[in-house]
């Protein structure tokens, strides 16, 4: 996803383009002043969700078919796969194959998959395929309703929702699906597209706490917008990221190696901007700017040392921080450079500083970022991990907000 984002960055305007040639519906995209970008992404991740000839030679025809419109986006698309096919060696023309390009939208880390480290061979994640419903199942229970067009009841459930939760990628988003419930006893879930048309949330109970779930994807700026539309309409009290990242393993001491693994989550006390950077001559240095997540929030989810889902058991982390950034890291050294700086980073992630944003906006709201580690943001990435890290993360927030008083 941040591939083609960044591919088609010079292309925004044409989202319209975009969305007709590849069979995504645009009705609802308004040409509003200045959210351009954002209806791209949006045509992306509907692209990205409809899993139809979801390759690069879609992408290449999309290109050919409106050259007037998509000229520059040829150029760096070809551009992009030329580099995939130069680092992964394949000596092919890339055209020809087809790369799977969600890789990086369901990845909280970049890097070709390429062997498993010894640690996911030697302890596969169990199977939680009964707790991530498919897109499309949970596509056939929503019904989609403009704000103006909820019923009395349903703006009585909005009313009382406290907690809006946070996904940015599908796998993340079909986890927190599979552990709420439909407002009503009908089985269905009721999509809620917001007042400006910008953005939609999908409206949940989790035994007795109402609960508001939107996507975001991973660009922050994106996070940012769509999270300040909702919070318009819900006027929540609480932001909860759910979802996955990678961990901070091979640039820590051997203690921390021994504390963190595979699916063990972090419940983050805050999140470091890594993007800026001091450039002295040659050299160039990160500063690291922190975000202090939610006292409340936090003190809420502090408590459980381990979280237990079918038979495994997974270490909860509350002493360290996350690393935000939007970067795809494609080998150990690049993350290992960016990450010296912010030595008490247990891992990181890419959406949470539009959290942050939204909330400095007048969002209104306290804020906190849960995630389970996936990968280690190394070239030994293997999706294997992510499944299990997303609904092990998603079923301990859930269990967390059914066992709270209010804080």
């Amino acid at each position: 996803m941040a591939a083609v984002i960044k591919i088609f960055g010079s292309s925004t305007a044409h989202y319209m383009t975009i969305g007709a040639g590849l069979h995504v519906d645009v009705s609802d995209l308004k040409p509003i002043p200045g959210i351009a970008d954002t209806n791209l992404n949006l045509v992306f991740q509907r692209w990205f969700d409809a899993d139809r000839d979801v390759n690069w030679d879609t992408l290449i025809k999309l290109c050919d078919d409106f050259r007037d419109q998509l000229g520059k986006a040829k150029s760096n698309l070809l551009a992009y796969i030329g580099g995939l096919a130069e680092s992964h060696e394949t000596g092919t023309k890339q055209e020809s194959k087809k790369i799977d390009p969600k890789e990086p939208l369901e990845s909280a880390a970049a890097g070709k998959d390429k062997s498993k480290s010894d640690d996911q061979k030697s302890d596969p994640p169990p199977d939680v395929s009964k707790y991530c419903p498919k897109l499309d199942d949970i596509e056939e229970k929503i019904l989609t309703k403009k704000f103006s067009k909820l019923t009395g009841e349903e703006k009585e459930f909005i009313k009382k929702v406290r907690y809006i939760l946070v996904t940015a990628t599908p796998i993340e988003y079909r986890a927190v699906m599979g552990s709420i419930k439909p407002t009503g006893d009908d089985g269905q879930y009721i999509k809620v597209i917001t007042k400006d048309r910008s953005a939609n949330f999908i409206l949940g109970k989790y035994e007795s706490c109402n609960v508001a779930i939107t996507r975001t994807g991973q660009e922050p700026n994106e996070t940012e917008d769509i999270l300040v539309s909702v919070q318009k309409d819900v006027e929540a009290k609480y932001v909860i990221a759910i979802g996955i990242c990678y961990g901070a393993k091979e640039s820590k001491t051997d203690e921390l190696d021994d504390k963190t693994k595979l699916g063990d989550i972090i419940v983050a006390k805050s999140i470091i901007d890594t993007e800026q950077q001091r450039i002295e001559g040659k050299d160039r240095s990160t500063i690291p700017t922190e975000y202090h997540c939610g006292t409340n929030l936090f003190n809420l989810f502090k408590h459980s040392e381990v979280f237990k889902i079918e038979k495994k058991t997974v270490k909860v982390h509350h002493q360290g921080s996350l690393a935000s950034e939007f970067t795809l890291f494609r080998s150990k050294e690049a993350k290992e450079e960016k990450l010296k700086y912010v030595q008490k980073a247990l891992g990181g992630e890419m959406e949470a500083k539009g959290i942050y944003r939204a909330a400095k906006r007048g969002g209104g709201f306290e804020w906190i970022v849960i995630k389970a580690i996936v990968d280690w943001g190394t070239e030994e990435k293997d999706k294997m991990w992510q499944p299990f890290g997303a609904v092990s993360c998603a079923r301990f927030v859930l269990q967390c907000l059914d066992d709270e008083d209010e804080p």
